[in-house]
């Protein structure tokens, strides 16, 4: 059995969805009774678990999926456990120097907080826990903790297997403002570490020595299309006088979309006179409200408009999403984000046949130079914006072609899960 330890996966809606695919694949290759999901908590507004056919619990089984924070009297009986551990009094100790201590101590509070409800979840249920099976945190952070500090308590059998993924800000957590507490005592408690990129793999192996041998990089993936999406696909043509891109990204300051929205209506000004760069947006955030006001005001002034115009499709569910990439020729999908794990957006864009220009961070040189597309400096300037993108549209169908071919080789989810769980469960998959 696998216990797969999520933030609020199967009650989500937004986060975490890139997790959906993974099920799907879990459930075609027959493991839906051999998994169970143990979140820490609901998304605001999600009361029923997403319908994958891999269960959230079983109603007869004895290790409930309920959230972990699923009732104010929980809430108080982890709190009142986890300020009984002496570790948790040491924890000022482990503060990151790189980080001011008063972000260390917030943070602190709250990942040690979640740690031990898991802690407590193993301590509560090891009598259930068999040989073989395996803990499985989605994300390298707080869970993790939970096992180690499980471990130490002797509440974890030494022949039930841990293991973590890792995506971004759970593997570069210095870059993203993120303290951890007792990292490298917690990451010692795992049978293998899987990042979704072999940047991060580097990364880690670089600061954990001692772990390099468990360290493997294990890529995530999309869905293929059936045969008509394909068909419809490769029927598609470029409209004339329209240029289009699309982005799919959270509105915040770490995708830096202002800066994306600017570059393109730069870039507009040089197009043919008769031509229309149309910049197709998914997603939303915080930051939504003030994006869209900047780019009314950008769309309406006499350098940019009418050469310049946007389209907000606004929080869109993924089959929705992946629906309006076969119907609608996109010229490229465009990112400019100043950090990354491996995004899973640009594995759409190459299902899709679409290539990718992106900053090159994290994993995103991975996904590019394999899927197809053009890189850009971190910090590039708008004539570096400008050759990138023009580069991208000269290509056309040659570069299309790539991109869809570099995800049919590496980013398919059936490929790539099932690897992963082979991994996981032997070769018995």
């Amino acid at each position: 059995m696998i216990y797969l330890f999520t933030h609020s996966y199967p009650y989500a809606r937004r986060g975490e969805v890139f997790l959906h695919d993974e099920m799907l694949s879990a459930r075609a290759l027959g493991l839906a009774d051999r998994i169970r999901f143990v979140p820490l908590c609901r998304e605001p507004g999600v009361d029923t678990p997403v319908a994958i056919g891999v269960p959230a619990a079983s109603e007869a089984s004895e290790v409930s999926a309920t959230p972990l924070l699923n009732s104010l009297w929980r809430r108080i009986c982890l709190l009142a456990g986890m300020l009984s551990q002496a570790r948790f009094w040491r924890m000022s100790s482990d503060f990151n120097p790189a980080l001011p201590r008063v972000v260390c101590f917030k943070q602190g509070v709250k990942y040690f907080y979640a740690a031990w409800a898991y802690a407590d979840w193993i301590r509560r249920h090891r009598r259930h826990l068999q040989p073989g099976d395996v803990l499985y945190s989605y994300w390298a952070h707080y869970n993790v903790l939970g096992m180690a500090l499980a471990h130490e308590k002797g509440w974890l059998l030494p022949d039930v297997r841990c293991v973590a993924r890792g995506h971004r800000y759970d593997i570069y957590e210095e870059a993203a403002g993120c303290y951890f507490p007792y990292r490298r005592f917690s990451l010692a408690v795992l049978d293998g570490l899987y990042p979704c990129s072999r940047y991060g793999a580097d990364f880690l192996k670089a600061r954990y020595p001692e772990l390099a041998d468990r360290i493997r990089t294990a890529y995530l993936g999309v869905r293929p299309h059936g045969p008509d999406d394909v068909a419809r696909r490769q029927a598609l043509r470029p409209p004339q006088g329209i240029c289009r891109v699309v982005s799919c990204a959270l509105v915040s300051p770490i995708k830096r979309l202002p800066l994306l929205m600017r570059s393109l209506a730069a870039f507009a000004t040089h197009l043919p006179a008769d031509t229309v760069l149309e910049w197709h947006h998914f997603g939303g955030g915080a930051g939504l409200a003030a994006l869209q006001a900047e780019a009314a005001s950008l769309t309406s002034a006499p350098v940019s408009a009418p050469r310049f115009r946007v389209v907000w499709h606004g929080q869109t569910d993924n089959a929705c999403l992946r629906e309006t990439y076969l119907n609608t020729y996109f010229h490229a999908f465009v990112h400019v984000s100043e950090s990354e794990g491996l995004p899973v957006s640009f594995m759409e864009a190459f299902a899709a046949g679409i290539p990718v220009l992106a900053t090159d961070v994290g994993g995103c040189g991975e996904l590019v130079r394999t899927g197809g597309g053009r890189l850009l400096p971190k910090d590039f300037t708008q004539a570096e914006f400008d050759e990138a993108l023009q580069a991208v549209l000269q290509a056309g169908a040659a570069m299309r072609q790539v991109a869809y071919a570099g995800y049919q080789t590496c980013f398919s989810s059936e490929s790539n899960y099932a690897a992963f769980y082979r991994r996981l469960f032997g070769e018995n998959v």
